[in-house]
């Protein structure tokens, strides 16, 4: 979990940056189009950290609770695997 840094959220905005570059040097509306998913998975881990943040300090609000953490760390796996596949099939369709 992180408050700032690169990891987590962090991570996956320098990603989506990479990915809109990448959109650019290849001409590409599927990597742009990747790059807008991953900042989503980005914005989702946020999510997911301040939540954890708030309940790990006791300064929880009551909608912040396990179980609404539980949700969103499973909505980033579902995310990121999506994600993942769909740039694997990009990658093919720009290697034809």
């Amino acid at each position: 979990m992180e408050e700032t840094g690169t990891g987590g959220a962090g991570f996956r905005y320098m990603y989506a940056a990479f990915m809109q570059e990448a959109a650019e040097l290849f001409g590409s509306e599927d990597l742009a189009r990747l790059s807008l998913d991953m900042t989503a998975i980005g914005d989702t881990w946020r999510e997911f950290s301040v939540t954890a943040a708030r309940i790990i300090k006791q300064r929880n609000k009551e909608e912040e609770t396990f179980v609404k953490a539980g949700g969103l760390i499973l909505k980033c796996a579902d995310l990121e695997e999506a994600f993942f596949k769909n740039l694997q099939k990009t990658v093919r369709k720009l290697k034809a």
